[in-house]
């Protein structure tokens, strides 16, 4: 089953700003192959139920700042895997609460609404930065 939509609803969450006056945040989207213990990953252009994705989400802001908070809905069509990071929190309710991965209590990774990421003073001074996080089509 293809899943075009999934792709133009994950294109649309990228280019908004993480908070009203912070950073710009953009991001993309690549497939993930797995071939003989081999992760190989491409530009998704099309998508389908039970592919493999991973989701490379870029922050800048300007000059020195005091740390900020980046956000990201998961699409609907995904189902949260892991992080690259180990400073993302997680929401199950639509960012009404928040907690590490690995304190999901009673809820399933599948079930993440949410990413955030806490950057601060130090990380935010350099300008820029990313985060990878992978999620399997629905």
């Amino acid at each position: 089953m293809r899943v075009g939509f999934a792709l133009a609803a994950i294109g649309a969450m990228w280019g908004l700003p993480a908070q009203a006056a912070g950073p710009q945040v953009e991001g993309a989207v690549y497939l993930e192959h797995g071939d003989l213990g081999e992760r190989l990953v491409e530009p998704a252009s099309e998508l389908r139920s039970g592919d493999k994705v991973v989701l490379l989400v870029r922050w800048r802001a300007a000059g020195d700042r005091d740390g900020f908070t980046v956000t990201t809905p998961v699409p609907s069509a995904l189902a949260f895997q892991r992080d690259s990071s180990d400073t993302v929190e997680v929401s199950v309710d639509g960012g009404r609460s928040w907690a590490r991965p690995d304190r999901l209590k009673g809820a399933r990774s599948g079930q993440v609404t949410h990413l955030r990421w806490k950057i601060g003073a130090r990380q935010a001074a350099q300008g820029s930065g990313s985060f990878a996080y992978s999620a399997f089509v629905r």
